[in-house]
């Protein structure tokens, strides 16, 4: 059989971090019922040691329990007790994880108050104390310099923030207060929800395995990245949420696997409509698209907001379930943007890449009018045709500075060029007073747009010349008498560039 000794160092050793009991000592106050938990540091001169204080008020304990339960391995009475979450009785065997030269214990409890002194070799001595004492304070002593304070009082805060940040019962250190509001506070968006002693806190995330915390009444247990729902991160807290003995892990018992299936509803059924819902209220935030493109990740989490109208169209808001497979967008609601809609297109306000993120999500494909349509925002009817041939040749010796497909406008039959204000006549364009700012396009679908792309480089300026012709006929720039020649030339293009 396995003595005492050897028991306790084996449990000493699984304490990867030595400071790891504060949080051990907390938990046993909590139990105890405190109020209040004190941590405290400092450098006690008359013994040149530097110092560790835990207190609290809580229920303290009688000669019994401390003859019983503190000083005697396993013989916990929190055994199936969801109060309490220290229930192995190992707590306070964690303060030997760090090299003490004294740590004392004070307690009182039932009128009974008692002073415990152990030692570097784990022997303890107990005595009665006169004084009345209220909860359980215990203090370390350490053989440290003052000039070690300093380090000491930052790793034991790290510590005590990292383990006990969401307590439920106020941690203070050093007279400050530790505690933080329940769930994220470095994310712009988290979805929450209660059911019972069960709460959480989520959101949406690019990682597939983010970030996972699990708490019982504050306390850490568990957090780190590694969620076991992709792209999702949480925070989740629940008295039916235990660690196990290594304290290294989560219980995943029936209580964990209940509480990760509401946290599956929760991020595919009730986030989404959280989320749209908030962009159907103000779209323009750029954050929030972020968090609905990560959404999207989720399987089947599209189908839940499909009716809402999230997405900024041209005049209206507009759902999912209204859109097609391709959708055009402008970043911006210029002049331009309004003369695109004109074409009766599916056009869509978005202002962030985020939101056209989470639209190629829903397998759409989202087209940019800036890259679908080549347009001329000054053009003016006294335009010269070697300012349009110097534009187009300056990119690239060749036309293929074009780098996107462009827009064939619906019912222009074979036009190469049009406006992109259809309600401004060919005749008010060529008045002399007409003010800048007409917008035409290019259609790179079209043949004699195709052609040109093909010709060799000797026959490439002909090919610009006919195309410029073409832009002047089909805008009402030239006369109309050019259209005959115009078209035999075209088909003596179109035949030397399709030959071999």
């Amino acid at each position: 059989m396995e003595s005492a000794a050897g028991a306790i160092e084996r449990l000493v050793q699984q304490f990867a971090q030595p400071l790891a009991f504060l949080r051990e000592l907390v938990q046993n106050s909590l139990d105890a019922g405190t109020t209040t938990v004190e941590i405290e540091t400092g450098f006690d001169e008359p013994s040149n040691c530097c110092f560790l204080t835990v207190r609290d008020n809580g229920s303290g304990m009688t000669e019994r329990i401390i003859d019983e339960q503190l000083t005697r391995l396993f013989s916990s009475t929190k055994e199936n007790d969801l109060t309490k979450i220290g229930k192995f009785g190992i707590g306070f065997v964690s303060i030997f994880a760090v090299k003490t030269d004294l740590i004392v214990l004070e307690t009182g409890c039932d009128g009974e108050s008692w002073r415990v002194l152990f030692k570097p070799d784990r022997t303890f001595e107990k005595r009665r104390l006169r004084d009345r004492v209220e909860g359980t304070a215990i203090t370390l002593y350490l053989s440290r310099p003052k000039a070690d304070l300093e380090g000491l009082t930052e790793d034991a805060r790290e510590t005590i923030f990292f383990w006990c940040k969401f307590s439920e019962t106020e941690i203070l250190f050093n007279g400050e207060p530790l505690n933080k509001p329940f769930g994220f506070w470095d994310v712009s968006y988290q979805y929450r929800f209660q059911d019972g002693s069960t709460e959480a806190a989520l959101h949406p995330t690019a990682q597939f395995e983010g970030f996972h915390g699990y708490y019982n009444r504050g306390l850490t247990l568990l957090e780190g990245h590694g969620s076991p729902l992709p792209h999702l991160a949480f925070r989740v807290r629940s008295s039916y949420l235990e660690h196990t003995l290594t304290r290294d892990n989560i219980l995943k018992d029936s209580h964990y696997e209940r509480i990760l299936q509401r946290l599956q509803q929760a991020a595919v059924e009730e986030m989404p409509k959280d989320i749209f819902e908030k962009l159907a209220r103000n779209p323009s935030t750029e954050s929030l698209w972020e968090h609905a493109s990560n959404l999207l990740r989720l399987p089947g989490s599209h189908q839940v907001v499909e009716n809402i109208k999230a997405f900024p169209g041209v005049d209206e808001m507009i759902s999912l379930r209204e859109l097609p497979d391709t959708v055009f967008f402008s970043a911006q609601k210029d002049s331009f943007f309004q003369a695109v809609a004109q074409l009766n297109l599916p056009l869509l306000h978005l202002e962030h890449s985020k939101s056209v993120e989470c639209l190629e999500r829903t397998a759409r494909t989202v087209v940019d009018i800036g890259k679908r349509f080549y347009h001329y925002q000054r053009l003016r009817p006294d335009r010269k045709d070697d300012t349009l041939l110097s534009e187009l040749t300056t990119a690239s010796p060749r036309m293929s500075y074009f780098p996107v497909q462009f827009l064939a406008p619906p019912n222009r039959g074979d036009r190469l060029a049009f406006y992109l204000d259809p309600n401004v006549s060919a005749r008010d364009r060529q008045k002399e007073e007409q003010e800048p700012g007409d917008q035409i396009a290019l259609v790179k679908e079209h043949p004699l747009y195709q052609n040109t792309l093909r010709l060799d480089d000797l026959e490439r300026k002909l090919g610009i010349f006919l195309l410029i012709r073409k832009v002047n006929l089909d805008l009402g720039l030239s006369t109309r008498s050019e259209g005959p020649l115009l078209e035999n030339m075209w088909d003596q293009l179109r035949w030397r560039a399709s030959g071999p």
